[in-house]
């Protein structure tokens, strides 16, 4: 919940609804369930998003790949403008420095939001999968049902 006079975050614990179901009658009971086209629907849009997901990983790994080539770039750019201000220091400690820097700092979040957008999308990808079974058994039951 949002407080809309500050726009702060607000938590409240988890409310869990009574549902009497010997209080409903026979529509509001049909009501809680899928219809069999609602059901085979659902399965044809899941299995739409499991054929987009690889384009979407896919597009995720790119995306880390060129942020891990962005962060090896600007801390090499850094330690060699370092070699210039420190040309006793080593390498390795040059390295070092070139981590405080901020290009390096900056390039470093995008890799781990990049990171971070891969994860989801194979999460979302496990979800999808997942679902999709799911959706495949409610529609074999529904079959049998309904003949």
């Amino acid at each position: 919940m949002i407080d809309p006079a500050t726009g702060e975050v607000l938590e409240r614990p988890l409310e869990v609804v009574a549902v009497d179901i010997a209080a409903l009658d026979e529509q509001e009971l049909a009501q809680l369930f899928p219809s069999p086209v609602q059901a085979a629907g659902a399965l044809l849009k899941a299995r739409q998003a499991v054929a987009r997901a690889p384009y979407a990983l896919r597009q995720a790994k790119d995306a880390l790949k060129a942020a891990e080539r962005d962060l090896k770039i600007a801390i090499a750019r850094t330690t060699l403008e370092l070699a210039d201000q420190y040309p006793n220091l080593a390498v390795s400690e040059r390295t070092r420095l070139a981590e405080a820097d901020t290009r390096v700092i900056e390039a470093r979040e995008a890799h781990d939001v990049a990171w971070l957008a891969l994860e989801y999308a194979k999460d979302w990808n496990t979800a999808l999968g997942r679902d999709v079974e799911l959706l495949r058994s409610v529609n074999a039951n529904m079959r049998a049902e309904t003949k």
